[in-house]
């Protein structure tokens, strides 16, 4: 069984989670699952719970589980994204640990796939990108 959860939401619900004390249920939750896969962390609020929560989570499927996760951003920038530099190179170390990494560059999909958006609606870098790999 996998989950798919974009992640400020994920995040978001694990800080929910400290004010009813289900924590830990929670996180329990998510370890038993064959495959989380955390989508775009990029965009998240900045709280400072948030990289003990994902420290959590990631010892809780530590080399028990498969864990995913994609970012635009380098893994050297996600400290930053989690408001904790320093707490956030724990979690990162257990996720990295037997890691694949697949670096993805050229067009994306989503913007210029079957179903983007009209040409005049896509992002300004997209419309003077001079990577043309035709």
């Amino acid at each position: 069984m996998f989950f798919l959860e974009e992640a400020p939401r994920l995040l978001a619900d694990l800080y929910a989670s400290l004010a009813d004390d289900s924590t830990e249920r929670l996180i329990k939750r998510l370890a038993r699952l064959d495959l989380l896969i955390i989508d775009d962390l990029r965009n998240v609020p900045v709280r400072t719970e948030y990289a003990t929560l994902l420290f959590d989570l990631m010892e809780a499927r530590h080399l028990r589980k498969s864990t995913m996760v994609s970012s635009n951003l380098s893994i050297r920038q996600w400290g930053k994204v989690l408001g904790n530099p320093a707490l956030t190179a724990s979690p990162v170390d257990r996720l990295m640990e037997r890691a694949h990494i697949n670096i993805r560059k050229g067009r994306s999909y989503r913007t210029e796939g079957p179903e983007a958006p009209p040409e005049t609606d896509r992002p300004m870098e997209l419309e003077t990108s001079g990577d043309n790999p035709s």
